[in-house]
């Protein structure tokens, strides 16, 4: 029993480990709120883990002895990720200055139980990773830390809240069987290239699970495809032209490491348009120009079948563009408004932070306007000479100014006092 009772104690100490460091990082003020909360339900867990290893005894068994390290071993290879991830949310590097507009928007997207953390991450691009058992209802965006102080490109947060809306909205399922039907539609009308490339496919069998097999590639790129698609267009109904500027700021031309599970970004401008389209928002200058067309990395076995997924998503594009633009008018999610963003403008021309916006969204399409138009502010030398470090600093106030009229029109109270 010896030594189970010193792999039972390195657990603990390794637990205890934990602990410490969660203790180590814990600061007086978060200035984002739910890291600290994230941070205490983390701490609450590992007590609990702890709680259920001092249940042991000499008489447990090295089996149930290992049985139980195992698995606390396991939860700490799930949890430091996450907590590494809350410690990066505090770093200065960060636009905290966009949380509570963020957080507020997470809300009206996914509901009223979401609780969003931005984190500067080493990953050129952004990402999101989804609620999980340790933290429930917690939605953990990743930003370039080269850019994260960048208040421009927060629109890209919009396509990250997709995700948890593709997965609770059950769009998967939705979709499933039109996606699979597509695909199977195209093999037909090519049957002799499917052939050479899967030889000995009976046509007879081909939805058959045997059949299948040959294509279910296809179809798991093509769920994926649509996922990212849909995002995108929920990025672009929220945040209107400013996530087309955003989009193209950080990804053109392409991104080296292509992905089976995205769509090429020339696809995914093109159908950005296709949608920009159908809200009626205005498309910037050249926006699709400046991705180019990469040439494909892939054999010629998993190029044919990604040319089955580019065709099911291309008869996909329209039904997940009406899917969005219904999902966001159920939301309440506002649409552009044009006369909301021009008195922005007209406040950052003025060098003072936008305020009194109904929606945070205009401030970010007035900031991009400014951005791309080389005549604004031309009379402040001085200005014109840092313009891109004063648009940043005049958007991130309008962020806190945004976020201080929210509170101060939920609190009516103190708005009076």
């Amino acid at each position: 029993m010896k030594r189970a009772a010193s792999v039972l104690d390195n657990t603990v100490r390794k637990l205890n480990a934990v602990l410490a460091e969660l203790d180590r990082i814990r600061v007086k003020d978060y200035p984002q709120p739910h890291t600290e909360e994230g941070l205490r339900l983390i701490e609450l867990l590992v007590d609990d883990y702890l709680a259920s290893l001092g249940e042991l005894s000499d008489r447990s068994g090295i089996e149930v002895v290992h049985g139980h390290c195992e698995e606390m071993l396991d939860k700490i290879v799930v949890l430091l990720p996450l907590i590494g991830f809350l410690l990066r949310s505090t770093n200065i590097r960060n636009s905290f200055e966009a949380h509570g507009p963020l957080a507020r928007l997470a809300c009206d997207v996914v509901g009223e139980q979401a609780k969003l953390v931005i984190s500067s991450e080493w990953e050129f691009s952004p990402f999101v990773e989804m609620p999980t058992p340790q933290l429930p209802g917690f939605i953990l965006i990743g930003l370039p830390a080269s850019e994260s102080g960048n208040g421009l490109i927060v629109p890209l947060a919009g396509h990250e809240l997709g995700h948890p809306v593709w997965t609770g909205e059950r769009l998967k399922d939705e979709f499933d069987e039109r996606l699979g039907n597509e695909i199977a539609s195209a093999i037909e009308a090519r049957w002799s290239e499917y052939e050479e490339h899967f030889d000995g496919a009976a046509r007879e069998k081909l939805g058959d699970p045997a059949g299948r097999d040959h294509w279910s590639p296809a179809l798991t790129w093509a769920h994926r495809q649509a996922e990212e698609s849909f995002c995108d267009f929920l990025g672009l109904r929220i945040f209107s032209e400013s996530f087309l500027h955003a989009f193209g700021f950080l990804l053109a031309p392409e991104t080296p490491d292509q992905s089976r599970f995205y769509p090429s970004l020339r696809t995914r401008a093109d159908n950005l348009v296709k949608a920009a389209t159908a809200y009626s928002i205005p498309v910037p200058d050249g926006f699709v120009s400046q991705f180019n067309v990469a040439k494909s990395p892939w054999d010629e076995r998993t190029e044919f079948l990604l040319s089955l997924v580019r065709n099911a998503l291309d008869a996909l594009v329209p039904d997940l563009i009406e899917r969005c633009s219904t999902f966001a008018d159920e939301r309440g999610l506002g649409r552009r408004d044009n006369a909301e963003i021009k008195k922005a403008r007209a406040d950052l021309e003025l060098l003072v932070p936008a305020s009194e916006m109904s929606q945070v969204q205009s401030v970010l399409n007035a900031a991009w306007q400014v951005h791309v138009e080389d005549d604004v502010w031309c009379e402040y030398q001085d200005v014109l000479e840092r313009k891109d470090e004063i648009l940043n600093e005049l958007l991130l106030k309008s962020f806190e100014v945004n976020q201080i009229e929210a509170y101060l029109q939920s609190s009516p109270n103190v708005a009076k006092g």
